[in-house]
């Protein structure tokens, strides 16, 4: 199974990234969804912003409506925060912890959630990434 995960994990690491690409030259210092040596390691998520589009423009009031209609395994969502020019595209579940200082701990997520469940969500994250990236590209 790690194997495999580790071989999905590569194909689709970056695929939200592209998809943004591709709608729009994006500026961001990461193309990663997740850590690339462990998909569990964190949250997947990607910060982003569209280069020479300052934020709150149209475009990403209509992304993130596709994003957030988008029918997965999770519910995902695209947000920010006041003080930063960022977007962030994450699953709803995760959303309350972007600022909190245990967002990259992966031990904090097993402890209040078992590794079990943790492990299920990070798969179905996974799992939704190819047909997310589908839906950004045709918001474009």
């Amino acid at each position: 199974m790690e194997l495999q995960m580790k071989l999905v994990s590569d194909k689709v690491n970056s695929e939200i990234f592209e998809a943004l690409q591709s709608v729009q030259e994006v500026e961001t210092a990461k193309v990663s969804m997740f850590a690339v040596n462990d998909v569990y390691a964190r949250p997947p998520c990607l910060r982003f912003r569209f280069k020479n589009i300052e934020k709150g423009n149209p475009i990403y009031y209509k992304l993130r409506g596709n994003i957030k209609t988008f029918r997965g395994n999770l519910k995902w969502d695209m947000v920010t925060k006041e003080a930063t020019k960022n977007y962030i595209i994450i699953p709803t579940l995760f959303e309350m912890y972007i600022l909190d200082s245990n967002f990259y701990n992966e031990k904090y997520y097993i402890k209040e959630l078992t590794e079990e469940v943790y492990k299920k969500i990070i798969d179905d994250a996974i799992a939704d990434i190819s047909h997310l990236a589908d839906v950004i590209r045709n918001s474009g």
